[in-house]
């Protein structure tokens, strides 16, 4: 039997943030990214829009996640140790092409390479609503 959604208020900094929990969302979203703090609070705003994240610190600790090639849509920092963002997404390209990518960086440079085709590149900091948007249209088609 299918429980219904229940919402419930997060208590953060004063204020009170309504959340939805919803047993049947599907929608499983992949982080990379080494910054700690990029990682919690991304992770935390796409669980309180309902979504499930998974956070890797690394492009080589999310390839070693045999979850990871499951997820919906990928969110991933062009600048990472040891293999960067672009390789993983290249990498992706092989192993699993039809996740949808989300590339992010704090750093525009004109040495930064361009990013793979089908794919979107966000500035940091970045808008909360920019990115739930591009979540959600990237992965209508793919869900």
């Amino acid at each position: 039997m299918l429980s219904e959604p229940r919402a419930l208020m997060l208590y953060r900094y004063g204020m009170a943030v309504p959340v939805t929990i919803d047993p049947t969302v599907k929608i499983r979203v992949g982080l990379v990214d080494d910054d700690v703090s990029v990682r919690r609070a991304v992770s935390r705003l796409l669980r309180i829009h309902g979504y499930s994240c998974s956070s890797y610190e690394s492009a080589e600790a999310a390839l070693e996640d045999p979850e990871f090639l499951q997820m919906n849509c990928i969110i991933v920092d062009v600048q990472l140790g040891g293999m960067n963002g672009f390789e993983l997404g290249h990498r992706l390209d092989v192993l699993q092409p039809r996740i949808p990518r989300i590339f992010i960086t704090a750093h525009m440079s004109s040495d930064l390479p361009d990013h793979p085709e089908h794919s979107v590149l966000l500035t940091k900091p970045f808008d909360e609503s920019q990115l739930l948007a591009l979540i959600e249209s990237s992965t209508e088609d793919h869900c």
